[in-house]
């Protein structure tokens, strides 16, 4: 995930309370559906990539931690923001979206939103973790079990 060590210890506690909640939240029917010789399951996967996406949302930045530096190696902002405040900037966690953009409009800067049939069943959890490439890899396991997994 590319998360310094100074804006997370190993003992923090976000890291066990992420992976708390990602393994009471996937479906443990999962587990039993390998992946590979080496033992891995959809569930391993599920648990991990809920997890990651869980820390990005919950994780509080410590007094005097390190800033959040983007792909350009510089922190985008100015003042630099903290690790996961800037984290949380990047991928758009507290932004609100309704939908996804179906249309936009240069003339008038507008833009439509949509809800395509697969989205609606979907929660407000579910539509956050859409925001990050984990929650979206989770999101994509558990729908490809279907409603019987929880996910339509």
């Amino acid at each position: 995930m590319g998360i310094p060590a100074a804006a997370l210890p190993d003992d923090s506690f976000w890291l066990a309370t992420a992976f708390n909640v990602a393994v009471a939240l996937a479906n443990q029917q999962l587990a039993q559906v390998p992946v590979d010789n080496a033992g891995t399951t959809i569930y391993t996967l599920m648990v991990y990539n809920l997890a990651a996406d869980n820390l990005v949302n919950y994780a509080q930045d410590l007094a005097g931690g390190p800033a959040f530096i983007d792909a350009s190696g510089f922190p985008p902002d100015d003042p630099p923001l903290p690790f996961f405040a800037g984290m949380r900037k990047q991928w758009g966690i507290n932004n609100f979206a309704a939908g996804v953009v179906a249309s936009t409009s240069d003339v008038s800067t507008s833009t439509s939103l949509e809800l395509p049939e697969q989205l609606k069943m979907l929660t407000l959890a579910n539509l956050r973790n859409l925001k990050t490439p984990w929650g979206r890899q989770y999101l994509e396991f558990a729908q490809d079990y279907g409603t019987l997994w929880g996910l339509s």
